[in-house]
């Protein structure tokens, strides 16, 4: 038997973003969830180091890669807060994912971000410090819109304890079932199992 939950999302359409500094343009991605108007706003201030005593009316920058983390956990979430606390209108940073490409985490967030947080890959900060203390635009661009998601679920009726095999569909990028592979093989070291399925 299979059947369908749709249940309501918010979501981004063709996320995406950049920081401006005059002829210069450096790829940033919005980390899950931004702010209302955020893709609208335009911001223009001073780009600080995170721990700059200058406080109010500036975009923040973590100059070293933070911590990779598949889940976005207290200590990113510390250095959000305590900007936004601060005045800041925006806070840039990047994952230290060794591909040095872009990493964005996953989110569990319930409410919006107080301010925009830009990610970029590890490599593009070089270019994001020489722009320190110049006055930079980071922009979010995409479509914040509602709709509906989908979990489609499978049961199959069967004799003895009911199994559970689950996988999301989840991703920022290119993405599938991430669980999938991990299934299939333990069907195929089970195989007393392969009926159940």
């Amino acid at each position: 038997k299979i059947e369908t939950q749709r249940f309501p999302i918010t979501t981004l359409l063709d996320p995406g973003g950049a920081l401006i500094s005059g002829d210069t343009r450096i790829p940033l991605f919005p980390q899950w969830l931004p702010p209302a108007g955020a893709v609208a706003r335009t911001i223009s201030a001073p780009l600080v180091a995170l721990d700059a005593p200058v406080g109010a009316a500036s975009v923040r920058l973590l100059t070293t890669p933070a911590k990779l983390q598949a889940n976005w956990g207290p200590a990113l979430e510390a250095h959000v807060q305590d900007v936004g606390a601060k005045g800041a209108l925006a806070l840039v940073m990047a994952l230290n994912d060794p591909s040095d490409d872009l990493f964005v985490a996953n989110q569990h967030h319930p409410e919006p971000f107080p301010i925009p947080v830009m990610l970029t890959a590890r490599r593009n900060l070089a270019a994001l410090n020489a722009e320190l203390g110049r006055t930079v635009q980071p922009r979010v661009s995409g479509k914040l819109t509602k709709r509906h998601a989908l979990n489609i679920l499978g049961r199959k009726p069967g004799i003895g304890p009911m199994i559970v095999l689950s996988t999301p569909l989840t991703g920022w990028f290119h993405c599938g079932g991430e669980r999938g592979p991990g299934i299939a093989l333990w069907l195929r070291c089970s195989p007393d199992k392969r009926d159940l399925c």
